[in-house]
């Protein structure tokens, strides 16, 4: 399956972990909450490239905010390093109304943490983020009822991220954290056309869009320690 091996690294984590829960596990596991905001958009000639009406101008936007949920596991090497791998849902964002086509994105993560505590003993540190996302992005049609009808794109590609916020320690092994991530240029890179049919208007041909998406959470981790 697609994401059985980051399936299967967060199961062994936790199995490991919690076999050595009071020797000093260096694994834990996290999930946050948040909110999406994309800025990429693509202006095409409806004339050319088909959609909308003959005479109308399309804009398709993703200065879209939706929910975003993120899955993860990781290892602290150090007092101060970690790695994580995650799975990522960046949520849907909606294109022209007059389109009526929506894209999906998630996707797999592995980055490297950098952590920094506020003070000798203080329960709250920041930390920095930077890796690789492998996301899957999808176009689908939206129907009059608003639920998603068919597929038209799926591609799939590699990006970077980064990430920094702030971590507060409490209830012993649960630290609360709150950030923000960047994911770059998601979406189908370098097309010369949103929308692509033959002289016959018969043959359509759709791609993903490209986008910087940001994401603000805020959500629980819990160290094996």
């Amino acid at each position: 399956m697609k994401y059985s091996v980051l399936t299967l690294a967060l199961a062994a984590s936790l199995a490991v972990g919690s076999a050595v829960a009071g020797g000093g596990s260096p694994f834990y596991l996290g999930a946050d909450v948040g909110l999406t905001s994309s800025d990429g958009h693509y202006d095409y000639d409806p004339k050319k490239d088909g959609g909308c009406g003959a005479d109308d101008t399309c804009s398709l936007g993703l200065d879209h905010t939706n929910r975003a949920a993120h899955l993860y596991g990781g290892v602290q090497l150090s007092d101060k390093f970690a790695i994580e791998a995650g799975y990522v849902d960046l949520g849907e964002t909606v294109y022209d109304d007059s389109i009526g086509l929506s894209q999906d994105t998630t996707g797999v993560t592995l980055k490297g943490v950098v952590r920094q505590r506020l003070g000798k003993t203080s329960p709250t540190l920041v930390y920095g983020k930077a890796g690789v996302v492998r996301w899957d992005s999808e176009v689908n049609v939206i129907d009059e009822t608003g639920k998603k009808d068919v597929s038209l794109a799926q591609q799939t590609d590699y990006s970077a991220t980064v990430g920094a916020g702030l971590e507060y320690e409490f209830a012993g092994n649960a630290s609360f954290r709150a950030g923000w991530d960047r994911y770059f240029a998601v979406g189908e890179k370098d097309i010369d056309s949103f929308i692509k049919v033959d002289e016959k208007k018969e043959a359509i041909e759709f791609h993903s869009i490209s986008s910087d998406v940001d994401v603000f959470s805020a959500g629980i981790k819990y160290d094996f320690l």
